[in-house]
């Protein structure tokens, strides 16, 4: 009985989170639709509020997007740095051989070990944690068969959602240390 009652709340579960994927995919915009609408909005107040005319409002948007170039490079140099480690050979080795720890009777340990791994490797590198997260889990998988995906793939986004922004790599801090950033130079 109580098995029954668990694959129902699971087959809901599994309807409600399809009916929300396909009413996003019908009514939500592309981020590239949004990026336009949030400009166009943003023009229109610059215009009400601002105290500017079109091509002001043009030229600071124009000078605001080279100013987040330094700090969108630093974040695609952690990003590319964080694959290109998680790539590498003894890396793989190395999630191979983490992945085989847990019990394969026990999916839980598999799970914790996930998110362990997710939110330390977080701390170091959210970069590294982003890939090297997903294929730990793929190691997982392929050593613990009895392991829910959904619980690990929580588990590997973990570290991304607690631990990266008061880590080593984390954005407001790098942004912050960097001499004369746009933010210093603005206040």
């Amino acid at each position: 009985m109580a098995e029954k009652s668990e694959r129902s709340s699971l087959e809901f579960l599994k309807d409600w989170g399809g009916g929300l994927t396909n009413w996003t995919e019908k009514w939500i915009p592309d981020a590239l639709v949004i990026v336009w609408i949030l400009t166009v909005i943003t023009f229109i107040f610059a215009f009400i509020w601002g105290d500017v005319g079109p091509s002001k409002a043009v030229y600071a948007w124009g000078k605001g997007f080279w100013i987040l170039l330094k700090f969108g490079m630093q974040m695609c140099l952690i990003m590319m740095t964080g694959y290109i480690l998680a790539v590498s050979p003894p890396l793989k080795r190395l999630l191979n051989g983490l992945s085989s720890l847990p019990n394969t009777e026990k999916p839980w340990q598999a799970i914790m070990v996930m998110a362990l791994f997710s939110m330390i490797i977080a701390w170091f590198n959210w970069g590294l944690s982003l890939i090297g997260s997903a294929m730990l889990a793929l190691f997982m998988v392929k050593n613990n068969p009895k392991v829910d995906y959904r619980l690990l793939v929580a588990g590997a986004y973990l570290g991304l959602g607690c631990t990266w922004h008061s880590g080593l790599s984390a954005s407001a801090p790098l942004l912050v240390n960097t001499p004369n950033n746009f933010l210093i130079k603005s206040g």
